[in-house]
């Protein structure tokens, strides 16, 4: 599907579909809204995209999947999915995301630092985030998940970077995340397996019930400084304070 530009400045153009499998959409004009009620497969390239939905339809038994391949030149306002989103999300920077379960999905954003214009200024998956990627140049909101599972979250890291980064040398920008909440889940003993989670500053993690035994990989946090870290475990909860690399290094086993 082929959209042209216009001379209007405050040209936008609304797309409505019931459910999409492996369609292309190329517009000239930033897309004001697209809804459907699943989304599988294809790809989208315009200038902006102020939101995308997915909603779902329990009575005929579609979860509301979003899984589709975007080239944005500047922003996504809201991407919101009733169920499982995926894919690959290329922009400037998203104000929001929303979804059941975020699962194979990479979002690269090349914001640059500042105070005023997040990269990602927030993200809930109300279950998982599972074998997914968040890059970001620029600084990051909040982050909330139910379980985080071999997935990373990076502010500011240099390009290549695989595993836990080092933050004396893999620190590309003075980037930070503000806030990172996995809570789990009901039923699932470990919340938080094989994940990395790095910028310069981290201001509030709370990570629950991490998976200590990575098979002696390193998993974890990497910042030149956290200002508050809590850890729940079966055992108990352990809250830490004002922690700067490299002095103030904690290792639960491999987390």
């Amino acid at each position: 599907m082929s959209v042209g530009s216009s001379s209007n400045a405050k040209a936008a153009v609304s797309l409505g579909f019931d459910r999409v499998t492996d369609l292309a959409i190329t517009s000239g004009m930033p897309i004001k809204a697209i809804s459907a009620t699943e989304w599988l497969g294809g790809a989208i390239d315009a200038p902006s995209i102020v939101s995308i939905a997915t909603k779902g339809n329990r009575r005929r038994g579609i979860a509301g999947d979003l899984d589709v391949n975007t080239i944005i030149g500047t922003f996504i306002g809201s991407i919101r999915t009733a169920g499982t989103l995926s894919g690959e999300w290329n922009c400037n920077n998203i104000k929001s995301i929303s979804a059941l379960n975020i699962t194979s999905a990479a979002f690269v954003l090349d914001q640059e630092p500042n105070a005023k214009v997040l990269a990602l200024r927030g993200l809930t998956a109300k279950r998982h985030i599972t074998d997914s990627q968040i890059i970001s140049d620029g600084n990051i909101g909040t982050i909330n998940a139910g379980a985080m599972i071999n997935s990373l979250c990076f502010a500011g890291i240099k390009g290549g970077v695989i595993g836990l980064p080092d933050p004396a040398v893999d620190i590309n920008v003075l980037a930070s995340i503000k806030i990172i909440t996995v809570k789990g889940l009901k039923g699932e003993p470990n919340a938080f397996i094989n994940c990395n989670i790095a910028a310069a500053t981290i201001t509030s993690a709370t990570l629950n019930y991490p998976q200590s035994n990575n098979g002696g990989t390193p998993f974890g946090l990497s910042a030149d400084f956290i200002k508050s870290l809590k850890i729940k475990n079966a055992g108990g909860a352990t809250t830490l304070k004002n922690r700067s690399s490299p002095s103030d290094s904690n290792d639960f086993d491999d987390f």
